[in-house]
């Protein structure tokens, strides 16, 4: 089995099935229905459930599928209309040659080609981890057709991700677990990047560690498939060294000054125990957003929708009916 193969293992066995393990009132093994359309140009998988204001699920990743946070907002189809899809290149959507990139733009402008086909004049927006970066972009450019907007888990700036995913992560890999760290050092001093396969698998493996709270993943969940992680995403929008550098389509991008002028309501969440966002960070986000609706969920790493279900939905049901 090559690296790369067992980091894609140890991944979506270790973390993403723990992430979409269990819903509340729900059976786990039940999935949204949904089919792939032709949106700008781009094959998007589209599925939705419910009735009422338009709820839009992005992923995160970046590079992961609908699946990887469907599970978790289903119940929220009692009351809206649930949409879910995966942007170009993650899950049943279509892809693109192995030697072009995936560009953060086409995101964005699938994004309002989605909410047109919907016929909705405003969209609610709900994102996890990097899927924000594509949420942020898209109110920036169309902040007219924002109803609301979730950003969960998610850096706010590409300085923001260096200090947090990046370097908060990778210090306490080294605190934590001095052997990976010393082992992916040496990969380093090699001449690798953090894209290598031997780097990312080891990585892998941390970052699974790191992330380990949730539920016993139980019998009838839906088995992980390898199209729910494509890492090609992964390296487009973040370069070719991810764990190191914000490099690719993140570069430079700053989501704080279209989001302090606003006139959308914001909801941003955050686990209190995230590897990717020390307190102080926190506090530095709350600071230069002090209009945000800014909730830490004390028992949450970086998935509060999964960690503390019932208080974060409740949330977000208050948030969103403003």
């Amino acid at each position: 089995m090559s690296p790369f193969r067992r980091f894609l293992v140890v991944t979506m066995i270790s973390l993403f099935v723990v992430s979409i393990a269990h819903s509340q009132e729900r059976s786990s093994s039940a999935e949204i229905m949904g089919s792939v359309l032709e949106l700008n140009g781009h094959r998007l998988w589209l599925g939705e459930e419910g009735r009422g204001e338009v709820v839009v699920l992005i992923p995160g990743g970046p590079g992961f599928s609908h699946r990887r946070i469907e599970p978790h907002f289903r119940d929220l189809s009692s009351q809206f209309r649930l949409v879910v899809y995966d942007p170009l290149g993650r899950g049943r959507s279509g892809r693109i040659a192995a030697n072009l990139t995936y560009r953060l733009w086409d995101d964005i402008e699938d994004l309002e080609a989605l909410r047109r086909f919907l016929g909705a004049e405003k969209i609610n927006l709900v994102a996890h981890s990097a899927g924000c970066v594509i949420a942020g972009r898209f109110a920036e450019k169309y902040p007219e057709r924002v109803s609301h907007l979730v950003l969960a888990s998610g850096a706010l700036s590409s300085e923001h991700w260096q200090k947090g995913p990046i370097a908060a992560v990778n210090s306490r890999i080294e605190r934590e677990y001095p052997q990976a760290w010393s082992r992916l050092q040496e990969i380093v001093r090699r001449g690798k990047l953090s894209s290598d396969d031997e780097y990312q698998s080891l990585m892998g493996e941390a970052w699974a560690k790191l992330n380990s709270r949730g539920p016993k993943p139980e019998s009838q969940r839906p088995a992980p498939r390898e199209d729910d992680w494509n890492p090609q995403v992964y390296f487009s929008m973040l370069g070719n060294d991810p764990e190191r550098h914000v490099g690719g389509e993140f570069e430079g991008f700053d989501l704080f000054p279209s989001l302090k002028k606003a006139n959308f309501p914001l909801l941003l969440t955050y686990g209190a125990e995230d590897s990717s966002f020390p307190g102080e960070m926190l506090q530095e986000i709350q600071q230069q957003l002090p209009r945000a609706d800014f909730r830490i969920f004390a028992h949450s790493q970086h998935s509060p929708h999964r960690d503390e279900s019932a208080a974060y939905l409740g949330v977000l049901r208050d948030f969103l009916r403003k």
